[in-house]
């Protein structure tokens, strides 16, 4: 988990894919994808990611006309 971690802290994505590859390595037999997921909720990680965008933004068309209407 140190590598994942650290990795995470650069700021690079972590992939629960990623995670899985390494354990099956590690311990040597399949797991399912929801043993890591309850594996990173017991130890207090959670997905964190930035919006896109504000779901609320208005469109650029509007933002233009309104800078116009300030102007004059």
């Amino acid at each position: 988990m140190k590598k994942f971690e650290d990795k995470a802290e650069k700021g690079q994505i972590v992939t629960v894919q990623e995670i899985k590859e390494k354990y099956i390595e590690l311990v040597g037999h399949e797991i399912g994808s929801g043993q890591i997921h309850k594996l990173l909720k017991r130890n207090g990680y959670r997905k964190v990611m930035p919006r896109s965008k504000h779901p609320n933004k208005a469109s650029e068309e509007t933002i233009e006309t309104t800078k116009k209407l300030k102007k004059q």
